[in-house]
């Protein structure tokens, strides 16, 4: 219940009851390991919240030691592995994040659970962009970007677009990450998310459409044409913020 109605209250109950929940996990990791295991599979969130990062890691690597081969295709074992992911992300530990968070999204691939894939397809895309291997990190996103188009689930769709985009981004691949940026724009436009649409909107009117050698060598139609798009894409940030302003004074919606 910690990401639900209630945090802090649960939090503070965790905090109170931790010395006893401890002691459990250490008693049953002799005699119920697989209910041990499940139970790690949420609780591994109290201590990335608490930033005991290490005690969390040690308890987690534990469970997942415990568990067998048939705990091994079930969703819960695949959110212990992601819990093992980032708490060893937290305490430097690369490698067996690295190794943890991949394990994590093939089962959740295999599964089709695109929310599980979501956040092992971002923690893996995060650290190749950390490393450098970008192209590795667009290949996660667009992964994911699959499964959603499979699903017809337009809005994270156009989020997992936005992401990708970022990686484009800061490669200066503007052509690309413009690309992105326009689908995107169009699915929050069509799913009715404003604040998507626009936040999509106004990057779209900051960025460069090419880098400055293009730009001086491309032909001059083509400037025009990137100039005309750019032209449209201020004027589409300058009506959504105009709308934003009227609702937040009662004129629309």
């Amino acid at each position: 219940r910690l990401n639900k109605v209630g945090f802090g209250k649960a939090l503070d109950r965790l905090q109170d009851e931790i010395g006893n929940i401890r002691s459990a996990l250490e008693y049953g990791m002799a005699q119920t390991p697989l209910q041990v295991a499940e139970v790690m599979s949420r609780l591994w969130y109290y201590f990335y919240l608490t930033s005991d990062t290490n005690e969390g890691q040690r308890l987690v690597e534990q469970a997942l030691l415990l568990s067998t081969e048939q705990s091994e295709v079930s969703q819960r074992y695949a959110f212990l592995l992601f819990g093992a992911g980032r708490l060893n992300e937290m305490i430097g530990d690369r490698r067996a994040a690295l190794r943890h968070h991949t394990k994590a999204h093939h089962l959740w691939v295999s599964k089709q659970d695109v929310a599980g894939c979501r956040l092992s397809a971002i923690a893996l895309a995060r650290m190749a962009q950390e490393a450098g291997d970008f192209t590795k990190a667009v290949s996660y996103y667009q992964e994911v970007l699959s499964l959603y188009r499979n699903k017809e689930d337009i809005w994270n769709t156009a989020r997992l677009l936005r992401l990708t985009a970022q990686v484009f981004e800061e490669t200066k691949d503007w052509e690309e990450a413009r690309s992105c940026l326009v689908e995107s724009r169009t699915l929050f436009h069509l799913v009715g998310d404003r604040w998507g649409e626009r936040d999509v909107a106004s990057t779209l009117a900051q960025m460069p459409s090419a880098n400055s050698e293009e730009q001086s060598t491309s032909p001059p139609e083509e400037r025009l044409e990137r100039e005309r798009k750019e032209e449209e894409d201020r004027i589409a940030a300058k009506k959504i913020e105009e709308a934003r302003k009227q609702a937040e004074e009662g004129l629309l919606f």
